[in-house]
């Protein structure tokens, strides 16, 4: 039986408790029945801004022994990194090593599973401080107009930021239909980077049509730099929108939420099954 070796890839963050965060998931994954009991050799690796990177992971895997290796992109969305960049790195090493079968998986994608997954977050939404708002008890989200921010990284990717879009779609339906903590009268979508419109420019819109609850939530796998921007920007809006309540959810990000190891999992399952390249 063939050593099959597991390389799963984060993008990598300037801010170590978002590697951290990742390589926590690398750890829990190795723990997967299925990967367990396949003896598979589990090497976590980043795109960029952190080590290892993806040539070195497949190395450390075909060092160890590994004659298969089997690779899955901790990313939201089907972006360069994920079409491009990965797959190059890919074919390069089929030349460094011939023999060695190498298999590709997907990213999360547009997945229904997520959508609990951010329900819990919306659930657990603390207040951001306004002015006049030091020492307030936190009030319910409950005063009409109420709007929902949902933010995304941004690509140059028009699919990437299209299927953002259509989670946001998903969650505004399961909102609608009662299935979420709190009641909002729309989803505002936007960027921290790279497109548009950005987090400035949807929160505009939301206090200029006259919005009373706005409850903001990234949608990450992990923390990082970007991550904590979007708490920064949406704590200064707080501060100068007097009579608009400002809410934060979801900082930590998806990727360590217990619903989401399935998830992974079944992309795992995936990748294993895929062709060769």
């Amino acid at each position: 039986m063939k050593q099959r070796g597991l390389l799963l890839v984060g993008h990598g963050s300037r801010d170590p408790e978002g590697n951290a965060q990742f390589l926590r998931v690398v750890e829990r994954a190795a723990r997967l029945p299925r990967v367990q009991e396949s003896g598979w050799r589990v090497q976590p690796s980043f795109i960029e801004l952190a080590n290892p990177e993806v040539p070195e992971g497949i190395d450390a895997l075909v060092a160890a022994g590994c004659q298969e290796v089997v690779t899955v992109p901790l990313t939201l969305f089907a972006a360069g990194h994920a079409k491009e960049e990965i797959p190059g790195h890919l074919e390069a090493a089929r030349e460094r090593h011939p023999g060695v079968v190498f298999r590709y998986g997907r990213p999360i994608g547009v997945e229904p599973a997520v959508i609990p997954i951010l329900l819990d977050h919306l659930a657990a939404a603390r207040p951001v401080a306004g002015a006049g708002d030091a020492g307030r008890p936190a009030e319910p989200i409950a005063d009409p107009p109420a709007v929902l921010v949902l933010v995304g990284r941004g690509s140059s990717d028009p699919e990437a930021n299209s299927d953002f879009y259509k989670v946001g779609r998903l969650l505004w339906e399961a909102l609608r239909a009662g299935g979420g903590p709190l009641a909002v009268d729309w989803v505002e979508l936007c960027f921290i980077g790279v497109t548009v419109p950005d987090l400035d420019t949807a929160l505009r819109r939301t206090v200029a049509l006259g919005a009373r609850q706005v409850v903001v939530l990234p949608y990450f796998l992990f923390t990082g730099v970007l991550v904590k921007r979007i708490a920064r920007i949406t704590a200064d809006w707080a501060r100068r929108s007097p009579g608009v309540a400002f809410w934060l959810a979801g900082l930590e990000g998806v990727g360590e939420h217990p619903r989401f190891l399935p998830i992974l999992g079944e992309r795992i399952e995936e990748a294993a099954a895929a062709r060769p390249l």
